[in-house]
């Protein structure tokens, strides 16, 4: 109710705890409920092949990790008291943010624009349109009155997703209808405020008032691009050395679309590949695997864009 409004209070306090290093989580009534007639389902968002991707190819989490996405914070609170594991579900809380992406919106954000009153913006549809740009680097999801909006940045050789979750605390918002939004907030908080990459769990009114700080780009931070459309799910899938690599390739403007994980029928697998020419990029290959694929026919390729670009433009020549 508008006259018991104490959502931004509850932001502040729990982000205040956060930065502290605290594990702050979130549990309501409906939760306990849930739990105790094993009634809890996965969120909407949940991806679980994406996030056996995830698992496969970001180092750091497991299946018993994953249960924090897939059941409520009641089963999450028990496993962290038997076996708390902070690293693991950092681990996890990085990777998280691709959970939006393939339902988002797919946007350009300028690196030096504050990522929450853009969050705040895309809420109340006020944005301003997105300049047409074939390179993205940033999504919007969007459930009612919750958002949250991720920026991908490259930090030196890494990169990094700048995450905001915020809610729409506003009086008239504040109907019958915005319990749904207050819990995916809640749920969301528990599963992003455990990252380590920059990340805000926000209420509408904070951000409209000024109060929340204005995250500050390391100097060293520059945009990271996405795929074009046609790359865009490789991307979502690829790792963090595969996405550096792909973007120089998409950048390009001539390498046709690889497979990403491509298995040959030997069983060799083959982390980026066009198999129509028979050539992979060596990544990480054992001595005997690219022993084998080179007399299987396979030309591989040192993971550097010219080299690459180079030999598919011979392969299509020679074609």
């Amino acid at each position: 109710m508008p006259a018991c409004n104490r959502i931004a209070d509850d932001a502040h306090k729990r982000r205040a705890l956060r930065d502290q290093g605290t594990v702050v989580v979130a549990i309501t009534w409906r939760d306990v409920e849930q739990a105790l007639a094993h009634a809890v389902a996965p969120p909407d968002w949940f991806d679980q092949q994406l996030v056996a991707v995830l698992m496969q190819q970001s180092a750091g989490f497991g299946p018993d990790h994953v249960d924090l996405l897939r059941r409520g914070p009641i089963d999450f609170l028990l496993g962290w008291i038997q076996r708390p594991d902070p690293e693991g579900h950092e681990a996890l809380g990085n990777q998280a943010p691709w959970l939006f992406a393939k339902g988002g919106t797919h946007l350009s954000l300028d690196p030096g624009e504050d990522l929450a009153q853009a969050a705040v913006e895309h809420l109340t549809d006020s944005a301003s349109p997105s300049p047409p740009r074939a390179i993205t680097n940033a999504w919007w999801w969007r459930a009612g009155d919750v958002g949250v909006l991720t920026r991908a940045l490259a930090v030196g050789s890494a990169s990094s997703l700048e995450t905001v979750v915020v809610l729409d605390d506003r009086p008239e918002r504040l109907t019958d209808g915005h319990r749904a939004a207050w819990e995916e907030w809640l749920r969301l908080g528990n599963v992003l405020g455990l990252r380590t990459q920059p990340t805000r769990i926000v209420a509408f009114s904070e951000v409209s008032a000024g109060s929340v700080a204005t995250a500050e780009p390391a100097a060293s931070v520059e945009p990271a691009t996405l795929l074009p459309a046609a790359w865009q799910e490789l991307l979502d899938l690829a790792t963090d050395e595969e996405r550096h690599l792909l973007v120089d390739l998409a950048g390009d403007g001539v390498v046709p679309v690889p497979e990403l994980g491509y298995e040959t029928g030997d069983g060799f697998p083959l982390d980026i590949a066009w198999p129509d020419a028979r050539i992979a990029v060596d990544l990480h290959i054992d001595e005997d695997v690219r022993r084998d694929l080179v007399d299987a026919g396979w030309m591989l390729v040192p993971a550097e864009p010219e080299a690459i670009a180079a030999a598919v433009a011979g392969a299509h020549e020679g074609a």
